[in-house]
């Protein structure tokens, strides 16, 4: 890889630190790989710059419920949890409260997040 790509490499990676980045999607890597004409090679090596400084490459997560959403969500997520740990006899899981929900993990772990906002 010559200079040039590993300098525009580098400012890309020191560009996704500098908005303090947990996770790149394949969306943006595309559109830096097109920018700077990057080819396979530079786009590995760019995945694995972006890991070596704890960015996540991947998708995005998919588009979570509006705040009104979000509320009418949370309370039966809480009702759902009540009724789950009187069964269960535990606090029950994100993933047992979604199957009883109908709803995706995501969801309900974003729910919980928008609650804990709300203390």
């Amino acid at each position: 890889m010559d200079r040039d790509k590993r300098d525009a490499l580098g400012a890309i990676v020191d560009n996704f630190k500098s908005q303090q980045r947990q996770q790149v999607s394949l969306d943006e890597l595309a559109v830096c790989a097109e920018d700077n004409r990057l080819d396979h090679g530079a786009i590995e090596a760019l995945i694995d710059a972006l890991e070596a400084v704890g960015i996540t490459v991947g998708e995005a997560d998919p588009p979570g419920p509006t705040q009104d959403e979000a509320q009418e969500i949370l309370v039966k997520v809480l009702a759902a949890a009540r009724s789950l740990k009187a069964e269960l006899g535990r606090a029950p899981s994100t993933a047992e409260i979604a199957e009883r929900l109908g709803l995706e993990a995501t969801i309900i772990r974003r729910v919980l997040r928008f609650g804990a906002t709300l203390t």
